[in-house]
């Protein structure tokens, strides 16, 4: 199965409208793509939404079911990861992502779209 990292741009798009986003979001759903995210993502997802004006219980809803459709991987220690960090947001680097993981942005979502079809 193929592996992929919905970014906060594919979420937010699947979340708010319709479009490839969505369709690649209902595909995990489907379990025909596995997902995998980090608390970096989740943490930015949240931040967005709210920025975006979505209620607090809506976006702990779409922060709910991101992580039940997940793989949600973590560093190797706790201690050193702080999603209040900022240096530690977006290093992905550091974090244990499966090797076969794909990562989508809004460019590769229509791509990744066209494969299922």
């Amino acid at each position: 199965m193929i592996r992929v990292t919905l970014d906060t741009n594919i979420l937010v798009s699947a979340f708010l409208q319709s479009g490839n986003e969505r369709k690649v979001l209902e595909a995990v759903i489907e379990g025909k793509l596995k997902s995998v995210t980090s608390p970096a993502i989740l943490h930015e997802l949240g931040k967005v939404l709210i920025r975006l004006g979505v209620g607090e219980r809506q976006v702990e809803g779409y922060l709910l079911r991101v992580m039940e459709i997940s793989e949600v991987c973590l560093r190797n220690r706790l201690d050193d990861f702080d999603i209040r960090d900022r240096k530690t947001q977006h290093s992905f680097g550091q974090a244990k992502l499966p090797s076969k993981a794909v990562s989508l942005s809004p460019l590769s979502s229509a791509k990744c779209f066209r494969l299922l079809r």
